[in-house]
């Protein structure tokens, strides 16, 4: 239950960081949780993620900046890479939104739709997605196993380990130091 909620707060607080977003139709009447705005086609302006996620999916703006379903899978394959290559017991830097970018590609194929699309284009992504996926659950088996030996050695969840994790990262480690220590002294009886 803590761990889902802490999941949660992390992924709105990610929902509320502003977004550049350039507006493909005139916006009247907008309000983006402190004003109401009134914004022209053509316009680069700044918005909540959650905000700009709905103009784009309603085809009235685009992202300034958007990873596709090809950047997403080589950076995906290249941190997967790097953490299963890498002798050092702490888990490799990743950007602090990583997890969250991912899962925006992810979520956008999730239910697909065929109508007015290359159908061929579309196979050829979702099979991407395919890949991103099981190269990112391998990512997060690979992390999750230095984190865990990290925590079964050091007693606590070290500096110089939260450091190198996400904000995602960060709560499961809380919740595994807690609950390895506790069972301990469970089994143990003190």
């Amino acid at each position: 239950m803590k761990l889902t909620v802490a999941l949660r707060l992390e992924r709105n607080l990610y929902l509320e960081e502003r977004v550049k977003v350039i507006l493909l139709k005139e916006v009247s009447d907008l309000f983006d949780g402190e004003t109401f705005l009134k914004l022209g086609k053509g316009m680069e302006v700044e918005l909540p993620r959650w905000l700009a996620k709905k103009l784009v999916d309603m085809n009235y703006a685009k992202y300034v900046k958007e990873k596709g379903v090809d950047e997403t899978l080589k950076e995906v394959a290249k941190f997967r890479f790097l953490e299963s290559k890498k002798d050092d017991p702490l888990p490799t830097q990743l950007p602090q939104d990583f997890f969250k970018r991912v899962r925006e590609v992810v979520d956008k194929y999730k239910n697909p739709v065929f109508e007015g699309k290359d159908v061929e284009e579309l196979a050829q992504k979702l099979l991407k997605v395919t890949k991103i996926k099981a190269q990112l659950e391998e990512l997060i088996d690979l992390r999750l196993m230095k984190i865990i030996s990290k925590i079964i050695n050091e007693g606590e969840v070290p500096v110089s380990l939260r450091e190198r994790l996400t904000p995602e990262e960060q709560v499961i480690a809380d919740e595994l130091e807690g609950d390895i220590s506790q069972w301990k002294r469970v089994v143990i009886g003190e």
